[in-house]
């Protein structure tokens, strides 16, 4: 496992922005503050090493949200350096080390599964899949948005509607969800089982049966 920091070509390398980033950072570390910026997106922010930062020392990660790729380099390495300086050691080096032993005996954060895995999960929502009495058979097809936990069980719950389309329709989706088998629950970093929500849009086309459903 790499935890990538390091600044790119994207950018040329300046020393007075160096000088600038490198400033702020003590100016931050100096306040308690354990910062970096993570070349990633938010929303990848629950990455295994990146949790394991937050835990063990109360990192907090930066957003990233122009391409100062130089600034960002060097408050880093100043933000590294820093922390080495006070506690004397890396925790980039604490951390990968961490994960990879965590990785090694399968303790490491996982996604929940369905039962035979993705393709069988669409099988099942396509081919379980109630259509209303009457509707069209014609293009555009309804559909309807659903957002559902999977529990530390692995039992499907706290089921929502995000976008309806008509109770009928609506109904025949939770009526899929609450039918639906229990799933392999997700794995957070050492090993606890953590709960995990599923975002699907179920499409009432007829085409999709004819498809998966032979």
């Amino acid at each position: 496992m790499r935890l990538d920091t390091a600044y790119t070509e994207h950018e040329a390398f300046n020393d007075s922005i160096c000088e600038v980033a490198v400033d702020s950072a003590k100016r931050r570390f100096a306040q308690n503050k354990f910062e970096l910026y993570a070349f990633i997106s938010l929303e990848d922010s629950s990455h295994p090493p990146i949790h394991l930062l937050q835990e063990k020392f109360g990192l907090r990660v930066l957003a990233f949200a122009r391409d100062e790729y130089v600034f960002k380099f060097c408050f880093n390495e100043a933000m590294i350096h820093a922390f080495e300086s006070q506690r004397h050691f890396n925790p980039i080096d604490s951390v990968s080390l961490l994960y990879d032993s965590l990785d090694q005996i399968g303790q490491t954060q996982i996604s929940a599964k369905y039962p035979g895995g993705f393709e069988e999960f669409r099988k099942y929502m396509v081919c379980n899949l109630e259509f209303p009495e009457g509707q069209s058979l014609r293009a555009p097809f309804p559909a309807v948005r659903v957002r559902f936990r999977i529990s530390p069980s692995g039992v499907p719950d706290e089921v929502a509607i995000t976008e309806s389309f008509s109770k009928g329709h609506d109904n025949a989706v939770l009526k899929l969800i609450e039918l639906m088998p229990t799933w392999s629950p997700g794995r957070k970093t050492y090993g606890q089982y953590g709960a995990e929500h599923i975002d699907m849009v179920c499409n009432f086309d007829p085409g999709e049966k004819e498809k998966y459903c032979r």
